[in-house]
């Protein structure tokens, strides 16, 4: 009788030990806001805590992190809201808003020159330079990704809009940089201004859960 209890306890131990050894080989997915991310390197268990690449998680979520070398630190920045306040527009002008700043946006990636008549006889604007509206030919950078990060509306009709822009050079260089779109509501939504910070590199950026870009690659 002991012989027979202590042959189904030997399998009990030996099954336990076989599952905590395959789950201990799954990888560990890392989601983020509802959307699978896939760093270099796969989340993992050390210490009984889960330990994953903080630079995946800090720039999917919106943050700049940047290594300090000399006093080997990292650094995280992150700003939730660009314009303090209530947006202050209706769902109908955020959709025309919308809408003309994606079109603008495909025309100047696109090279269309027809990108032109989104903006007002006196466009302004830092990011080619102050008469220059859409780039003439050449096909890189490339915008691979896009995002709307805040928007204001001022007493004076003007609306401000963030958007976060994502380029690529070929196969080097991935970058991201700020463009603060300035819209008349009193003019058809007609693009006023743009004005763009330096553009910051990054390691990578995922689009969507399965597509993930790489700089250098």
């Amino acid at each position: 009788m002991e012989k027979k209890w202590l042959a189904v306890i030997s399998v009990c131990l030996l099954v336990c030990i076989f599952a905590a050894t395959v789950c201990a080989d799954a990888p560990i997915k890392l989601f983020i806001n509802g959307r699978e991310t896939k760093p270099d390197v796969p989340p993992q268990l050390i210490s009984g805590r889960t330990m994953a690449p903080i630079r995946w998680v800090a720039e999917v979520l919106g943050a700049n992190v940047k290594w300090d070398e000399d006093n080997r630190a990292v650094n995280i920045n992150h700003s939730p809201d660009i314009w303090s306040g209530s947006v202050g527009l209706t769902e109908g002008e955020w959709i025309s808003i919308r809408n003309r700043i994606t079109r603008f946006i495909m025309a100047f990636d696109e090279r269309d020159e027809t990108g032109k008549e989104l903006v007002s006889s006196n466009f302004d604007t830092n990011l080619l330079g102050p008469e220059v509206v859409i780039p003439i030919g050449g096909l890189y950078p490339a915008i691979v990704d896009y995002e709307f990060m805040d928007a204001k509306k001022e007493e004076d009709g003007m609306v401000r809009v963030r958007v976060k822009i994502y380029e690529k050079y070929g196969n080097s260089l991935l970058t991201y940089q700020n463009w603060d779109f300035i819209l008349d509501t009193r003019s058809a939504y007609i693009i006023k201004g743009l004005f763009v910070d330096e553009k910051q590199p990054l390691d990578s950026h995922t689009v969507f859960p399965g597509l993930d870009i790489f700089s250098n690659q």
